[in-house]
């Protein structure tokens, strides 16, 4: 869900008297102009004050402890919260649904999804994507950005786009594309047999993609995908502990190839075309992907 009219007005209602309090211990702002940002936009003074706030997080103890703004307990609770915020750098790589994607440059990386407030982020950002810094925190059951947005002169070209289009898939494959600052909590059987259906319907389907994009033929292309479809049939049934076609290993491989029996050539060609494209695409480790092209070209 995205957030309503109202629920944006009942954070301003809170987050406001929060930089008021900020400005006040930090003076970052003289009077006079933070007087005038409830009438003119002034986005640098707003930065610098966000800013102030983020790198001085211990300001939220106090402004609770203290709450001079006489708020209840749901909404102290609600600015406790912020303490998990996320500032810096960001790429927004796209909008999904209403919600912008947020990548970090960590690794592993992950991407936050995020609300927008009153307006759309194709409204006021120049381009997505986008490098931008903000400050993400929760609201509502729901991440959101703290109002403010900077963004930088950064063109992305079309390699640069394709990157990260590769890095939203990439996370999405792993379950990395995050809707709070809780801790993800661990998956039910159920939970996992369902993501698990995703990643590999998303792993097959870009395989698809890259054969035919090397120019195999439809016909080689579907079959090189029956092959890796059945090997992650394979996978989701072992009774030791369902696995995705992301999370392969070598003694899976070894399982495998002992269950299956004897590998026909069309399977061990198949079988190779599937894991040079994990390989390749970064879904397995090269030295991973090494060890089982070495295996499948001793079968």
């Amino acid at each position: 869900m995205n957030l309503t009219t109202l629920q944006v007005h009942s954070f301003y209602d809170i987050f406001i008297p929060l930089l008021v309090y900020v400005n006040g211990i930090t003076e970052t702002l003289s009077e006079e102009v933070l007087i005038s940002l409830g009438n003119t936009y002034n986005p640098q003074a707003e930065s610098e004050l966000r800013a102030a706030l983020w790198t001085n997080a211990w300001i939220i103890d106090d402004f609770i402890e203290e709450n001079l703004f006489e708020f209840n307990s749901e909404d102290l609770e609600m600015v406790k919260s912020w303490k998990t915020f996320k500032y810096g750098d960001f790429t927004l790589g796209k909008v999904i649904r209403g919600r912008g994607m947020f990548m970090t440059y960590d690794e592993p990386r992950v991407i936050y999804a995020v609300c927008p407030l009153f307006s759309s982020f194709e409204e006021i950002l120049p381009e997505i994507p986008i490098m931008v810094r903000t400050a993400i925190i929760p609201f509502d059951n729901v991440l959101i950005y703290d109002g403010s947005i900077a963004s930088y002169p950064v063109r992305f070209g079309p390699d640069l786009r394709e990157i990260i289009n590769d890095w939203y898939i990439n996370a999405k494959e792993l379950n990395r594309i995050k809707t709070s600052m809780l801790p993800q909590p661990s998956l039910t059987e159920k939970e996992k047999q369902i993501q698990i259906e995703k990643t590999n319907k998303s792993v097959l389907r870009y395989f698809k993609q890259y054969s035919r994009n090397e120019g195999r033929s439809e016909k080689i292309t579907n079959r090189d995908y029956e092959t890796a479809k059945a090997f992650g049939s394979f996978l989701r049934s072992e009774p030791g502990g369902i696995i995705s076609l992301r999370e392969i290993s070598k003694d899976n491989f070894f399982e495998y190839v002992s269950k299956v029996g004897e590998i026909s050539k069309t399977m061990r060609i198949g079988l190779r075309r599937f894991f040079e494209y994990l390989a390749y695409t970064e879904r397995i480790d090269w030295e991973l992907a090494e060890e089982i092209l070495f295996i499948i070209n001793t079968l």
